[in-house]
């Protein structure tokens, strides 16, 4: 593959963001991918009818993909990843940070709007028959060295954002949960106002104390009961945290720190600067290490999406001159074929594409989850 000529301007953005920070001379690449477990689009009905009721959810990408991951789409996932190698004879690995419960709706609306519920996504596969398949597929990825689990959170809502929503009956939250919805992202509707995806994003400490930071607890040792092992890495939802939440981490044995090039302060801060840059191996007071993305890798948020993946292959290029590990950002959605199939077959052949280039161009390259990255880092 040729690099592509309008990568021309992204050495000095590229060099600005990742000159500081961990370096190594190996050629490491990580995918770093969130969302898997959550319910994002139940069902083409929902989807169906939130588009009737005039709600444009065709113009998000995450509405239009995004549905809770099936046997097929990890089969077809674990297809592409076997086909290749690193020179330590690894497959290329999936981190796929899992959110460990979605809302109860049937019980929210029972409690007329005033309590949220919630259930673990092991026990939707239980009611659906589709947990033995599920987790038979799943734990030989892990097995195979193909996909590993780690913490994502307890919900992927700010719920009691959300909640104030359903409680002034605001006509499209309205709508979206009667169709088992929640994530109605904010470019669909036409209310002014912030994500109901922000699960951090608090603005009183009585919310922290009384609801987060046991929830946070109860997923970390969920996490365990269900997997079987201790998630060493977390990624907030939205990249929204403070130290709070770290410190809560740290109490409860998590090492890492999963983030993109910044994060976001909840609301709470009274801090001006509530953008924080956050630098690859890096610790917080905490002794927690961060492990910073500096790729993309998500062709479903993609116009074009041949130029996508080709700016990706250009990054690593630039990631592995600057002695940098590729850690790459690729969202549970891009492998997803449940809504439409046609978003898995081509996402996956440009997986497929990229990965080839890859072990072309770097025959050298190592593939790794997060946690084994930050233990190469700590070590």
């Amino acid at each position: 593959m040729k690099l592509n000529l309008n990568s021309i301007k992204y050495p000095v953005s590229f060099l600005k963001t990742n000159l500081r920070g961990w370096k190594t001379d190996r050629k490491i690449i990580v995918f770093e991918s969130d969302d898997w477990g959550s319910i994002r689009m139940p069902s083409k009905e929902s989807y169906s009818n939130i588009i009737k009721a005039g709600i444009p959810i065709d113009k998000c990408p995450f509405l239009r993909n995004d549905s809770f991951e099936t046997v097929e789409d990890f089969h077809y996932l674990f297809k592409v990843l076997k086909k290749f190698k690193d020179k330590n004879g690894k497959h290329p690995v999936i981190t796929a940070n899992y959110i460990l419960r979605n809302p109860d709706f049937k019980k929210i609306k029972d409690s007329n709007y005033n309590n949220f519920s919630s259930e673990l996504f092991t026990e939707h596969l239980i009611k659906t028959n589709k947990y033995d398949n599920y987790f038979n597929i799943l734990r030989q990825g892990i097995r195979d060295g193909l996909i590993k689990p780690q913490l994502h959170g307890p919900f992927h809502v700010n719920v009691k954002y959300w909640m104030e929503y359903l409680n002034t009956n605001s006509a499209s939250t309205i709508i979206a949960f009667n169709n088992l919805v929640y994530g109605l992202s904010t470019n669909v509707v036409n209310e002014e106002r912030k994500s109901f995806l922000a699960t951090f994003d608090y603005d009183c400490n009585s919310d922290f104390i009384n609801f987060l930071e046991p929830a946070l607890i109860k997923s970390i040792k969920d996490f365990e009961n269900i997997f079987g092992y201790k998630s060493l890495s977390f990624i907030a939802p939205n990249y929204v945290w403070d130290k709070k939440i770290e410190e809560v981490l740290s109490k409860n044995n998590i090492k890492l720190i999963q983030s993109a090039k910044h994060r976001k302060r909840p609301s709470i801060s009274k801090n001006s600067k509530r953008h924080e840059k956050i630098i690859l191996g890096s610790k917080n007071e905490f002794g927690q290490t961060y492990l910073t993305r500096n790729i993309l890798f998500e062709p479903s948020t993609s116009i074009n999406k041949i130029e996508h993946m080709q700016e990706c292959f250009n990054k690593i290029h630039y990631s592995f001159l600057l002695n940098k590990p590729a850690i790459i950002s690729t969202h549970r959605l891009n492998f997803m074929g449940g809504l439409n199939l046609k978003n898995r077959e081509e996402n996956l052949m440009l997986l497929e594409e990229l990965l080839t280039n890859i072990i072309r161009k770097w025959p050298q390259v190592e593939f790794f989850s997060s946690d084994d990255l930050g233990n190469i880092i700590n070590n």
